[in-house]
């Protein structure tokens, strides 16, 4: 897989581009178009080609391709600079993905998450990945259907 990843970093042109720490920017959110679009770029083909990888062998990507996806109709300069960040992660963590040890338990383990109402339009992420022997052998990430209408916050 570090040869597909190298790959596609390639036939994206970030070969020699800047690391990046993290798949997405805490900076600079991914939100509704606000520039014209941008059609000159192969976005939808790249887009695809990162969610091979993050289906595949790499969940820790997963969020940011399913965020960018809901732009692939119309994306324009703040989305193809987001998309380019998730090569420029994978570039710098090529060599990472899971990694079964069979040395743990063989036992299966489930975790789970959302946020609530986070992105524009109320609606919330929610995440999942299952666990067999320590590595993960499932895992999604979705933007829920509903939006919230709760206006205070739940007691705990």
């Amino acid at each position: 897989m570090q040869s597909y990843i190298k790959s596609i970093i390639k036939s994206a042109g970030l070969e020699d581009a800047v690391w990046a720490t993290t798949p997405m920017s805490n900076t600079q959110p991914v939100l509704e178009p606000i520039t014209p679009p941008d059609y000159s770029y192969p976005y939808v083909t790249n887009l695809g080609r990162l969610f091979w990888v993050a289906r595949t062998c790499r969940p820790d990507i997963a969020f940011a391709t399913s965020l960018l996806a809901r732009f692939s109709s119309c994306y324009s300069s703040p989305h193809i600079t987001a998309l380019k960040r998730v090569f420029k992660y994978l570039a710098a963590t090529a060599s990472i993905g899971i990694t079964y040890d069979g040395h743990k338990p063989f036992y299966e383990v489930a975790y789970s998450d959302a946020d609530y109402a986070s992105q524009h339009g109320r609606k919330s992420v929610s995440g999942s990945v299952v666990l067999m022997a320590g590595a993960a052998v499932a895992w999604s990430s979705k933007r829920q259907t509903q939006r919230s209408h709760v206006d205070s916050p739940i007691p705990r």
